[in-house]
């Protein structure tokens, strides 16, 4: 009986440990390319979704030139999520390198201090461009002769558009004023919340979800929400996951009535992505209300300062 105890102990053991695993590791598309070729570095670190992890900012991981960056991918599967960073660098030197490891460091819910994880480094090897030094080198062209032409149409052409130049100014700055009819008033420009709207409104009549496009339905809606929270917030909002998204609209006193809501929106919205589950029609409906709700309500009021006579 003390033995099936142990035993099941042990197991319990290992399966909370193995909850608590993570992993972290960075790859390229192939091992070999040649100089100026575009090198495809995805980094990725795997583990339990209630922690926080923190990648390095793209310009301190390496010396190479980046040439693009994508924004953090996230996947979630049960309690664990995985996190990508796609970066496309650029190597202009031939022979064999190394792209460097790189730190990220992570932090779990019922610790303060944060712990750093690294990944392999990635040998390469870049191609240079083969001279061939047997060819004789080419000699250099001898100086050709120009014969001179009469240019005298030159002149005349340079008279011709001096007086057209004159007569358009004379035209511009004098008879012209005569008709100049009335001014045209510029256009405001549209406010945060108009330009939102406006998006949200040509969401709704593409018809996305109705057609069966629930992913890209989503992702255009998740969009929309981060690019609002970016600018009137000023949030990392394309770089944080749905729960650090969450936990900022809970700190700030405007959108934590909203928090609840826009949690739904996303978890909804991660399930869709990753084809966990199929929202329903009035799931669709009530996540596009709360975004379109939540731009109504916490839109800037911009109020004119009345002039003193």
């Amino acid at each position: 009986m003390k033995k099936l105890i142990v035993i099941l102990l042990i197991i319990i053991t290992c399966n909370q440990l193995q909850g608590q695993i993570i992993s972290a590791h960075a790859n390229t598309d192939k091992p070999s390319y040649s100089i100026g070729d575009y090198i495809s570095v995805d980094i990725t670190i795997s583990g339990p979704a209630s922690f926080k992890y923190y990648f390095p900012d793209e310009t301190t991981i390496s010396t190479y030139d980046i040439i693009s960056s994508m924004p953090i991918d996230t996947q979630r599967s049960d309690d664990r999520v995985i996190l990508t960073k796609h970066i496309i660098y650029s190597i202009y030197e031939g022979g064999d390198v190394y792209f460097p490891q790189v730190a990220i460091n992570y932090q779990s819910t019922s610790d303060t201090a944060q712990h750093q994880i690294l990944t392999d480094s990635i040998p390469l090897h870049i191609e240079a461009i083969a001279v061939d030094t047997t060819l004789a080198i080419k000699p250099i062209k001898s100086v050709l002769d120009v014969t001179l032409r009469n240019h005298k149409w030159i002149l005349w052409v340079g008279i011709i558009t001096g007086l057209i130049i004159i007569g358009g100014l004379i035209w511009y700055f004098f008879l012209r004023r005569k008709n100049i009819g009335p001014i045209a008033v510029p256009v405001p420009l549209k406010s945060l919340h108009e330009r939102m709207t406006e998006r949200l409104q040509q969401l709704q009549s593409k018809q996305l979800w109705q057609k069966g496009q629930l992913k890209t339905y989503y992702s255009e809606l998740t969009d929309i929400l981060r690019d609002y929270l970016e600018e009137r917030y000023h949030m990392h909002a394309h770089e944080s996951t749905s729960d650090e998204i969450v936990e900022q609209l809970e700190r700030h006193p405007d959108t934590r009535a909203h928090a609840s809501n826009i949690r739904y929106l996303l978890n909804l919205a991660d399930m869709a992505k990753f084809a966990k589950s199929q929202p329903l029609a009035d799931e669709n409906t009530r996540a596009f209300d709360h975004v379109l709700n939540f731009i109504e309500q916490t839109r800037e009021i911009i109020t004119e300062t009345p002039k003193q006579e």
